[in-house]
């Protein structure tokens, strides 16, 4: 029988060594394929809610609990792969998400709850006395647990004295919000942080003075393993010019303001302005009602379902694309990206774009970045901004 541990351990290695390091101040680093439970659709929806400090409506909660992820189970990510980056934490390499939608570099170790294969030796760390990190979800549950000061390690840039946050306690009903993960490295604004007394200061804000370009990007793939970029913009991943939009760093995201958004091509346009926030580890693209109503609105069989927390479509259905209008660019998502799965059993498919949970903005997440070549640029002296730029096709 295969080690399943031996054969991650390998694709991490390999991703490590496939960085592209320039004396140490730029690198690439290629994502990681690893295996995950089955869960409903429902369920990543149900989790934006959680991470984002929202209740989440009871019929999506029982949705994401439906017994259709027990039988015939349904794939929130295409064929139970999720994709995460190997970084290097003190002497362990753990797989972690790269998430801009929050500040915390949190680890399991041995003692974590749902502790996989992979896990932190807080050993080779420095402990912070009196310090401790908490971050509280909609559903009245908690995570949290110890600080230590360590080196974290991603490709070849290094930051020697890294926050890094490890989980004791997690007391959820939804598990979903931790399994595949060894942890997160938070990419957002540092305001974010939640250690308390003091906060940590980000990966990318303790190490972009040394970067030799103090900007990171993504390029994230669909039903592939995509890669993130430090310390310098890859030319080779997009096409044609890249389009800036200013960031507002209020609420310590990504938050950069969409000047409208058009179906199926272009034929409907509308002049409607919204908020949305970068998140490179959420699936789905969330906006406010009017805009989803009006979305499926252009789809013969599309209805909102109770007894699947969304919104859902014959899956024979031809699906207009759907596209978000920044000045006169325009980032369009193919209408088969927004058949985000089928529900088992039947001809249904669930939809990629549904309701935000809050109202003053939507959530930009992968389904839509994976389109393009995404920088992010948060460089002192200058107002942080996000550039965007189409993919470039692979060869």
């Amino acid at each position: 029988m295969i080690n399943l541990k031996i054969v991650i351990s390998a694709l991490a290695l390999s991703a490590l060594a496939a960085s592209a390091p320039t004396l140490g101040r730029s690198f690439s680093i290629n994502q990681v394929p690893i295996n995950v439970s089955r869960v409903h659709p429902a369920a990543e929806y149900a989790r934006v809610y959680l991470r984002h400090g929202v209740n989440v409506p009871h019929h999506v909660a029982l949705a994401a609990r439906s017994p259709h992820a027990d039988s015939v189970p349904a794939y929130p990510y295409p064929h139970d792969v999720l994709y995460r980056s190997p970084v290097k934490v003190g002497n362990d390499i753990l797989l972690l998400a790269l998430d801009t939608s929050s500040a915390d570099l949190w680890v399991k170790t041995k003692f974590s709850p749902r502790a996989g294969t992979h896990v932190y030796d807080q050993s080779t760390g420095t402990l912070l006395p009196y310090h401790h990190w908490q971050i509280r979800y909609s559903d009245g549950g908690i995570a949290g647990g110890d600080v230590y000061k360590d080196i974290v390690k991603i490709g070849d840039i290094t930051s020697y004295e890294q926050g890094v946050e490890t989980l004791l306690y997690l007391h959820t009903s939804h598990s979903l919000l931790t399994d595949g993960l060894d942890g997160v490295v938070g990419l957002a604004f540092p305001s974010l942080n939640t250690v308390l007394p003091t906060p940590q200061g980000t990966f990318y804000e303790n190490v972009k003075l040394n970067l030799l370009t103090p900007v990171f990007a993504a390029s994230l793939k669909h039903h592939a393993p995509g890669s993130f970029d430090f310390g310098f913009i890859d030319h080779t991943k997009h096409t044609g010019g890249i389009l800036y939009k200013h960031v507002d760093p209020t609420r310590g995201y990504w938050n950069i303001s969409c000047d409208g958004y058009a179906i199926g091509g272009g034929a409907i346009t509308f002049d409607e302005p919204f908020y949305a926030v970068i998140d490179t580890t959420g699936s789905l693209v969330l906006l406010k009602e009017s805009i989803v109503n009006m979305y499926y609105g252009n789809i013969r069989s599309a209805f909102y379902s109770l007894e699947h927390g969304g919104w859902i479509f014959d899956c024979h259905d031809l699906i207009p694309s759907f596209s978000v209008r920044l000045g006169n660019y325009k980032i369009t998502i193919p209408g088969p990206y927004l058949k985000y799965t089928e529900i088992p059993g039947t001809p249904l498919c669930y939809g990629g774009l549904q309701k935000s949970p809050h109202d003053d903005y939507g959530i930009l997440g992968v389904m839509l970045l994976k389109t393009q070549y995404v920088i992010f640029d948060a460089r002192r002296g200058r107002p942080p901004r996000v550039g965007f730029s189409k993919q470039r096709p692979p060869v």
